[in-house]
């Protein structure tokens, strides 16, 4: 008989753990008697309220080394419990997938469909042409550096990814586009070259913008033009035009920011750009069926960006976010580990 990794966990939740196995929710227990118990999906075996190192899963299979969550939310309060719980179960290779509580309820034949997916993925989705010898075509904007260019770092060994930039790179065997995002003209070279090698895109990763935080009086109105017209403007265009390219089952995701969320001195045409960006992809959300559309919200993020911002920023009372875990949100999202509209990091 095949063994699996002991895990090692904190006695101190053994009480906790018990308790909750004896107090389920109508969500958490309508999935373990219907999908997860008596080894119902796929012949794999789960256990509920599974101890792993200092946390308690929902559901754990072993074998598949794969955590399922029911109603699992974030909230300001505890998003670095939640960051540091990814933190370890990313050093155990434990993947997870969150659903809602409605969804388990109400939506239990999409649940199943969503788990058998994961566990047994077909080779391509909705007719999608793959790139030879790779798993998934992903576009990126903004890959020059920081973020996008962490990103496509990490992708690019095992996908297709077309990435977008106004600077040349020194990278070789990936599709380039060096254009301005703001010549929206330009996106129909995009367009030429999807069709020539009849592809369809499993993912747009939406991460360029720009910048001018100061007082709103003491900038022209030209950069005011730029801030909307990369931030908002190019987004919806560039979906608009690439949409008949996009697989049955594509996602769009959206880097945005946490602090846009907030009123802000200095940042006005700034937040302007971002809050019609975050509605633009709300609708978009219950707009585009078979779509799925993901907001990530980094905090400050590790990166040499605010080198170059106008503003002054207390690093030792602000927190950050890491590259890798902006990485690993992108990953879980592209992999179907992932389905909340919003994350906040």
């Amino acid at each position: 008989m095949e063994k699996y990794l002991y895990i090692k966990y904190d006695n101190r939740l053994i009480d906790r753990a018990r308790n909750n196995r004896k107090n389920e929710t109508p969500a958490e227990k309508l999935i373990w008697n219907s999908l997860l118990r008596w080894k119902n999906l796929l012949w794999y075996k789960f256990s509920r309220q599974k101890m792993i190192s200092y946390f308690i899963a929902d559901f754990y299979c072993s074998e598949l080394k794969l955590v399922i969550e029911i109603d699992w939310k974030i909230h300001d309060d505890r998003i670095d419990y939640d960051n540091e719980r990814s933190i370890e179960f990313n050093k155990l290779w434990i993947k997870v997938i969150r659903f809602s509580n409605e969804e388990v309820l109400s939506k239990l034949d999409e649940v199943r469909l969503k788990l058998e997916y994961f566990i047994n993925p077909p080779l391509t989705r909705g007719g999608a042409q793959r790139a030879e010898g790779f798993s998934k075509n992903i576009l990126i904007t903004w890959t020059s550096k920081w973020i996008g260019n962490y990103l496509m770092q990490n992708l690019k060994d095992f996908n297709n990814v077309i990435w977008i930039s106004r600077s040349k790179s020194q990278e070789s065997g990936l599709k380039e586009f060096n254009i301005d995002l703001t010549k929206h003209s330009l996106f129909n070279n995009i367009v030429k070259y999807l069709e020539h090698e009849n592809i369809k895109l499993d993912t747009i990763i939406i991460n360029a913008w720009v910048w001018h935080f100061w007082k709103f009086e003491n900038w022209n109105s030209d950069k005011y033009e730029e801030i909307i017209n990369l931030n908002l403007l190019s987004p919806i265009i560039m979906i608009k035009i690439l949409e008949p390219y996009l697989n049955n089952k594509s996602k769009i995701i959206f880097i945005w920011s946490i602090i846009s969320k907030k009123f802000m001195k200095y940042w006005a045409v700034y937040q302007a750009s971002k809050f019609g960006l975050r509605w633009f992809a709300w609708a978009l959300k219950n707009e585009m069926k078979g779509k799925s559309i993901h907001i990530i919200n980094p905090r400050i993020v590790e990166t040499t960006f605010h080198d170059e911002s106008e503003i002054d920023i207390d690093f030792s009372t602000d927190k950050i976010t890491s590259l890798d875990i902006i990485w690993e949100t992108v990953n879980n999202i592209i992999n179907w580990l992932e389905n909340r509209f919003e994350i906040d990091l």
